[in-house]
């Protein structure tokens, strides 16, 4: 494939990638912004969301360049062989570039959305503060205050299992190599992040 088409098939795979990375990164805060603290608490164990599992598989599915790439399951075992077997039609660099891509999209709409929750467990704090203090002055006792009404510290559970299980994902598209891990700057990026709690 020349120069050009490269290009342009790197265009289509991002495009396809990031198109309702923003909703779906979105929809995270939606689910989780007015739990209560005894839902959470009884919540299940955290999987990867459908989103992020999605995005792997479109990634996968254009990469692999097969018809095996249908068979593409979530699995380490089977992703690492595929890929070996059947990826070095697509040129590193373009790969290299594509996740670089997707990645820098898919940190930013993380940012933006838990920028978003915090204001929103301030804005909802501030009102239980508000109610508390009406309710007490009218003789009926100060409200119960629950600081994880907003669901803010699930949120951020939730999209650290995201991350970490996109990180395990894009490694396996990743030659493992010196040259290759210097050109994820994005990926590099991302993974200290989530290290660091997110912060």
């Amino acid at each position: 494939m020349i120069a050009p088409l490269w290009s342009t098939f790197e265009e289509s795979v991002v495009q396809k990638c990031i198109k309702d990375l923003k909703i779906n990164v979105d929809t995270i805060a939606r689910n989780y912004r007015f739990y209560s603290s005894t839902t959470l608490n009884n919540s299940n164990a955290l999987e990867s969301s459908h989103y992020i599992q999605q995005l792997i598989f479109d990634l996968n599915e254009s990469l692999l360049v097969s018809k095996k790439s249908k068979e593409y399951k979530s699995s380490s075992t089977t992703a690492s062989s595929l890929i070996k077997s059947y990826q070095p039609s697509i040129h590193q660099d373009t790969i290299i570039n594509i996740i670089e891509r997707v990645t820098k999209n898919y940190k930013e709409n993380v940012i933006t959305m838990l920028d978003n929750a915090k204001k929103t467990e301030k804005s909802l704090q501030r009102m239980k503060k508000t109610a508390g203090n009406i309710a007490q002055m009218a003789g009926g006792g100060r409200l119960g205050s629950d600081t994880n009404g907003s669901g803010l510290n699930k949120i951020i559970e939730q999209v650290t299992c995201d991350i970490k299980y996109y990180i395990k994902e894009m490694n396996l598209l990743i030659f493992d190599d010196e040259i290759s891990n210097k050109k994820c700057l994005n990926m590099n990026d991302l993974i200290q992040w989530v290290e660091n709690g997110l912060l």
